[in-house]
């Protein structure tokens, strides 16, 4: 509430924002991912982690409330050696 109200949002926008989030909440969303790894700078296969930006957030409103995790659409691979490479593509769209 602190920052919606910094950013000047009234609470009847504020309220249309969470009820939102609450409705898009009840939804449970599950995607495969199928994505290349674009190692242009080694001529040799390369092995590592993949990684992607996750974010937890606790949505509330009155007595209700959801815990959902929601993931950035843009992975990255680290190498065993250090190395970054980029994925093409997107976890979703």
């Amino acid at each position: 509430k602190h920052t919606l109200d910094g950013w000047g949002l009234r609470a009847e926008d504020q309220r249309k924002i969470v009820n939102g989030m609450m409705e898009i909440a009840q939804n449970v969303s599950t995607f495969n991912y199928k994505g290349t790894i674009y190692n242009r700078d080694f001529d040799y296969d390369v092995t590592g982690s993949l990684f992607a930006i996750v974010m937890d957030a606790t949505i509330q409103q009155g007595q209700h409330h959801k815990q959902l995790r929601f993931l950035a659409p843009k992975v990255h691979l680290n190498t065993n050696d250090g190395d970054s490479l980029p994925v093409v593509g997107t976890l979703y769209s």
